[in-house]
């Protein structure tokens, strides 16, 4: 929500467009992304406009995109299914208002009096549309209505353009304006996206000068910046340019180093999990307590709370489980454009907590999910790819089902063709297939992969390469064991890095936790931290969420090591599987904050 709105004031306009096809579409986001745009409200006014949402988001991922003029649920479901990241009404319906909430989903109804202004703050929005502005008086009631309720920024739409639009962004209650005096019909029509371009680049003039903040917002993002995109003498970044790997090559021909607005890819499966309330056992449980998961899934969420762009890749069964799952990772920003629907259900795990000396047992109900049945041919990796920086898969992917090991090896060999990092979590699950056959699917993979993600089981079990002087059942651990696992992988295949989570247990409550990278030729180790378990479930996948991070970021390995070990660290703390730690969250833990005193 947050990554929408800042984006808003960012941009200084939020275009709203109604277009006549997906192609258009696309063309028109580009333009107003060369134009330093990083906005886009697509009008629910006819029936291409689903179409032309998804295209934007699966083929233009830099840009946020929202569907507007949304009058009914239906409507809403529609922009919802096609991956509209926010919402824009021109009144104020309370179904649509509690449709929008419940999905998590940031939402702008139209609102004209303080009446409504009240309504809207009751119910805990922070943006509200202005509109029509200009015929109900402007910035003048604006700044009215602004005065009791100064925690409400608004959009104001209707009247605006570029005679008015500096008095309003002037203002500090209005969040953007809204309107398509950047990009209208006749443009649209005729395809002068070179006039959108610079229309918007005058836009951007108006915005550096009225408001310095958001100028320093563009030209100090840690992103890129390119000679393509100099507006007032100010370089800002290059949103328009084209994702190759780690690197983004704009219109200018610029080369940048990172890639514009990180995407991070993950190929997976998403179950239910059930578990009976707080340490019961199953045999004692009379309920369940529900939550979805999967390790892509987790490693997802936990970068989107990371505000990280991110896309999940699966296959699930249409029907309403499934969507109330899909409405889950959609809450926490999750990208789910690409999901493919099929199959008969979806796969099911129980988990029991352990507790003192009792082990956590999970018991697994898969067989015949929608993404056991999954194969190759059944992903568009050339279209998903589009856009992307980091593609992240696990040992269970091709551990689901009979087709899942070459539609996995297909799914890292398309990346590494689209120049993406590769991360991979070797994440061995004996009750899904043997040693032999992890190992047999886990070297060809491993042919494609940059960073290997293990533990010292996970090693031993599927890559037959064992930790010196180490015992993992008796709690034993020996680092220089796992710098000779690491550097043993490194000369076995071309995998840059290596991170391997050191857990010694003590007990099923308590356990020490740390963490290592292996990156180029010398061990880094984080700090051992005494974790009081809360729940373990995902534990490994948010350290794989840290080191992916610390990679987009640019992080020295010592520091990327130390960020994901605490990040892991925090999930031990967290009920069920999503890591929903914030980066400053874990800064303060990697900093040496360990108290756990209250924060205020």
């Amino acid at each position: 929500m947050e990554q929408v709105f800042r984006e808003m004031y960012r941009s200084g306009v939020v275009p709203v467009v109604t277009l006549p096809d997906p192609e258009r579409a696309v063309k028109l986001a580009r333009a107003l992304l060369r134009g330093g745009i990083g906005v886009l409200e697509i009008a629910m006014r006819n029936s291409e406009a689903a179409d032309c949402i998804r295209a934007v988001r699966t083929r233009c991922p830099e840009i946020v995109v929202g569907a507007g003029t949304v009058l009914t649920p239906a409507q809403a479901e529609e922009a919802y299914r096609a991956g509209a990241m926010f919402g824009v009404a021109p009144g104020y319906d309370e179904e649509i208002i509690d449709w929008f909430r419940a999905r998590g989903i940031p939402f702008i109804p139209g609102i004209i009096s303080s009446t409504d202004v009240q309504k809207g703050v009751r119910v805990g929005l922070s943006v509200l549309k202005f509109f029509p502005s200009e015929p109900h008086g402007g910035l003048r009631t604006i700044r009215y209505l602004a005065a009791p309720f100064k925690m409400v920024k608004f959009l104001p739409a209707g009247g605006v353009g570029f005679d008015n639009l500096e008095e309003y962004l002037s203002d500090p209650a209005v969040l953007a304006c809204a309107g398509g005096f950047m990009a209208r019909a006749s443009h649209i029509e005729n395809e002068e996206w070179d006039t959108v371009t610079s229309l918007c680049r005058r836009i951007r003039e108006i915005v550096e000068r009225v408001r310095p903040s958001a100028g320093q917002m563009a030209a100090s993002d840690p992103e890129v910046s390119c000679s393509a995109a100099k507006t007032r003498g100010s370089e800002v970044p290059c949103p328009a340019a084209e994702v190759r790997g780690s690197e983004a090559v704009c219109p200018a021909g610029d080369i940048h180093s990172p890639a514009v607005r990180h995407r991070v890819v993950g190929f997976g499966d998403y179950l239910l999990r059930l578990s009976p309330p707080g340490y019961l056992r199953v045999r004692q449980a009379r309920s369940f307590e529900l939550n979805y998961t999967g390790a892509e899934a987790n490693v997802l969420v936990s970068l989107a709370c990371m505000d990280v762009g991110t896309d999940f890749v699966t296959r699930l069964p249409a029907n309403m489980v499934a969507d109330s799952g899909i409405d889950e990772l959609r809450r926490f920003g999750v990208g789910t454009s690409h999901i493919v629907r099929g199959g008969e259900r979806i796969g099911i795990f129980y988990a029991e907590k352990g507790a003192s000396q009792r082990p956590s047992r999970i018991v697994y109900d898969r067989k015949y999910s929608g993404i056991a049945e999954a194969g190759s041919g059944m992903f568009d990796w050339d279209a998903i790819f589009v856009g992307a920086s980091h593609f992240h898969i696990t040992g269970i992917t091709p551990a689901l089902g009979k087709r899942m090991p070459a539609a996995s090896i297909e799914a890292v060999r398309k990346a590494k063709e689209h120049g993406l990092t590769v991360s991979c979590d070797l994440n061995y699950r004996s009750n899904m297939w043997s040693p032999e056959e992890a190992r047999s699917c886990m070297d060809e993979m491993l042919k494609n992969v940059d960073i290997l993600i293990a533990n010292e089981e996970d090693a031993e079990k599927v890559l037959g390469i064992r930790a010196k002087n180490s015992d993992v059942t008796a709690g034993k651990l020996d680092r220089e064991g796992y710098v000779d696992v690491a550097g043993q992988i490194c000369g076995r295949y071309p995998v840059k890095e290596v991170g391997i989570t050191l857990r010694r247990s003590i007990s099923a409550s308590d356990n020490e936790w740390g963490a290592m990278l292996y990156s180029g030729g010398q061990a880094y180790f984080s700090r051992t931290y005494p974790v009081h378990i809360v729940d373990r479930v995902g534990g490994g996948d948010s350290f794989a969420a840290g080191l992916i991070y610390g990679h987009l970021k640019g992080f020295d390995p010592q520091k990327t090591v130390k960020y994901a070990a605490a990040a892991s660290c925090l999930k031990h703390s967290i009920e069920m599987d999503f890591n929903l730690s914030s980066v400053a969250e874990i800064e303060l833990l990697m900093n040496g904050d360990a108290s756990g005193r209250v924060q205020r």
